[in-house]
């Protein structure tokens, strides 16, 4: 047997003994409290020590936010809201039929959340697997919070978007700095063969002790390095061929490569050469989760120091909530236009503006007669306002082209030829339907008798 097959014979059974020295370091190192069960959702920070989940600061912030329906605000009166001093609209209110569109990032899998729903007559939107809830009255940033409130039973906090974890710990992404290569001095005087790259014979090597680098390498200047992952053993393969009275002798202090486990393995080569096989184990102790959810105080920050920070859940960026179509908002135009009816609201729009959707006015239509009446809220009577088209047309008044809000209506009333001409045809219809009747009530004549 030459040399290099009695050296490949070591390092095989140098590895199979490193391994079993690695496994059996890794059952000692176990965590006794490794058992503990923690219900509240757990972060895994940067040095792999868990973190307890804000739970009772989400709880609080979720409780404190008022999700009952509001009241509408009152609209200015003194004066009502018109072109040039217009108001902003109030939080949108969602009302049967809208559409409300509802993004969930991260959701059970094959469960997903996403898409339109459609406000049922009830007032309730469906989740699908995760059921309904009632969304009547409530502003966008309302319905928001209570899906994020109803979806807990099913999700976590952590996917819902309902805290961080700060800078000094590790997110999903982050796996960690990237190790340091070693230098030219920490390597192993020893390399096993390398196949070339770019030789075609599968049997072909290089010498031993020969590095191959590739042209990435070259270009990067990258020295080549292999990882090792951390709580894995490490292995120094020397190779000493002369005979073990020519070294030189070591001190009798004793170093810290003295104090952890070695084990040698020597394996005689020819004459008094000898192959000495260094497996240096490692033992890193892992802890356990020691934080409680009775340690994490009520603001969400454990004793010791902040690492994690909740979110306000109307500020998640896990959870998106929109209206997609505004069905339930419209206002209506009425009397003598193109077209009467209802219109939808888009936010700004004014007396002019409605009556342009609205087909303008028709001949019969008398422009000196629009009033705009808005109904009265929370048991309060309605109120009328006069508009003077001719002003707002020809003199560029504003301050009768009110800014019209839900529910208003719009009358345009008929003009002086045109209620006459009302009248004749309504007098005209009263006399036909008289002359009509004493028709059928007459008596008809009694046959003559023959003579």
């Amino acid at each position: 047997m030459n040399r290099s097959a009695k050296f490949a014979t070591a390092c095989v059974v140098g590895g199979f003994l490193a391994l079993g020295a690695f496994g059996a370091a890794g059952q000692k190192a176990k965590p006794e409290e490794e058992e503990r069960k923690v219900e509240a959702p757990v972060a895994v920070a940067a040095d792999n020590e868990p973190v307890m989940a804000p739970t009772p600061a989400i709880d609080e912030a979720i409780n404190r936010y008022d999700l009952s329906p509001q009241p509408l605000p009152e609209i200015p009166d003194n004066p009502p809201p018109h072109e040039g001093a217009m108001i902003d609209q109030p939080p949108y209110r969602i009302e049967p039929p809208d559409l409300v569109l509802v993004e969930v990032l991260e959701a059970l899998p094959g469960r997903p959340i996403t898409g339109e729903r459609l406000v049922r007559p009830d007032g309730m939107i469906t989740l699908g697997f995760y059921g309904a809830i009632n969304v009547r009255g409530l502003t966008i940033e309302q319905v928001k919070v209570k899906i994020i409130k109803h979806l807990r039973t099913y999700l976590s906090d952590g996917v819902l978007g309902l805290y961080e974890t700060t800078e000094s710990f590790a997110t999903v992404k982050d796996h960690g700095p990237v190790p340091k290569p070693p230098d030219d001095e920490e390597r192993s005087p020893f390399e096993l063969p390398v196949k070339p790259k770019g030789v075609s014979n599968p049997g072909a090597s290089l010498p031993v002790g020969v590095r191959v680098r590739s042209v990435s390498d070259m270009k990067h200047d990258r020295p080549i390095a292999r990882s090792r992952p951390r709580n894995t053993a490490r292995f120094h393969l020397v190779r000493g061929l002369e005979s073990p009275e020519s070294q030189e002798p070591r001190s009798d202090e004793p170093t810290k490569a003295d104090e952890e486990p070695v084990t040698s393995i020597k394996i005689p080569l020819e004459g008094e050469a000898e192959v000495p096989l260094r497996i240096e184990i490692k033992k890193e102790k892992l802890e356990a989760p020691t934080r409680l959810p009775s340690e994490i105080g009520p603001d969400g920050v454990g004793d010791d120091e902040e690492k994690y920070t909740p979110i306000p859940p109307q500020l998640s960026e896990r959870v998106f909530v929109d209206v997609t179509a505004y069905n339930s908002k419209n206002y209506y135009v009425l009397g003598h236009v193109g077209s009467q009816g209802k219109l939808p609201i888009n936010g700004k729009e004014t007396v002019l503006d409605a009556l342009n959707y609205a087909g303008n006015l028709l001949t019969s239509a008398d422009p000196r007669d629009i009033r705009l009446v808005r109904p009265g809220r929370d048991g309060k009577p309605g109120k009328v306002y006069k508009v003077d088209l001719e002003a707002i047309r020809e003199r560029g008044e504003t301050a009768t082209n009110y800014q019209v809000f839900p529910d208003d209506r719009i009358y345009v009333g008929a003009n002086e030829l045109a209620r006459t001409k009302y009248q004749i045809e309504q007098l005209s219809a009263q006399l036909e339907e008289k002359t009509l009747r004493e028709k059928l009530h007459a008596k008809p004549d009694a046959p003559k008798a023959d003579k």
